[in-house]
């Protein structure tokens, strides 16, 4: 009961930061990723997700903690740099996606891709493999989930841990190059 109130008030902190950084919000469009998003955000047990995030690409990388709550028909995330600063919001429901995100995220890490890399690398595969667009191919295993073409390979995400919800993963996107890397630990309802 302790840890969960201490994530809650961590949480609650995240989303008290002021939003004057945040730009304007963003429309957001999967259209052109492998992977539409499903219609319902999240369909399982309630679920509290702290993630520590590296994303690396071109000769930069970012480092952001983020709080991801999954409760039925929703998730809301929070991702903040090392300052505190509140670098990305996304609030999705049955309804609506609404994204935000802060000018210290280049304008090439859109919150589309970094929703839809969350979807592709940790959500059921059944989910994942129901909104895989034509002409990609989604294939699985304990260890490892990709996404490919006829010809090439589009994405991957690496399992370090056999949960990896409490674990480390690694996915990448190879054109353009993309890598994040996510630490991640839960806490379910009490």
């Amino acid at each position: 009961m302790r840890v969960t109130s201490t994530i809650l008030v961590i949480y609650s902190a995240f989303l008290l930061t002021s939003c004057a950084n945040l730009q304007h919000e963003e429309t957001v469009d999967t259209t052109n990723q492998a992977i539409s998003l499903p219609k319902t955000p999240w369909r399982q047990d309630p679920l509290l997700a702290k993630h520590n995030v590296t994303i690396q690409f071109q000769d930069r990388v970012i480092q952001l903690q983020s709080i991801l709550n999954l409760q039925p028909g929703s998730l809301k995330m929070v991702m903040v740099d090392f300052t505190g600063t509140r670098a990305v919001e996304i609030d999705w429901t049955e309804q609506s996606l609404k994204a935000s995100k802060a000018p210290q995220i280049p304008d090439t890490i859109t919150a589309e891709q970094i929703l839809n890399r969350i979807v592709f690398a940790f959500w059921p595969e059944d989910i994942v493999q129901q909104n895989i667009r034509d002409p990609y191919i989604f294939s699985a295993s304990s260890e490892k989930r990709s996404i490919k073409t006829k010809d090439s390979l589009i994405s991957t995400a690496k399992y370090l841990n056999q949960d990896k919800w409490n674990g480390q993963t690694i996915i990448e996107q190879y054109n353009p190059y993309l890598k994040i890397s996510v630490s991640s630990s839960t806490h379910g309802k009490d």
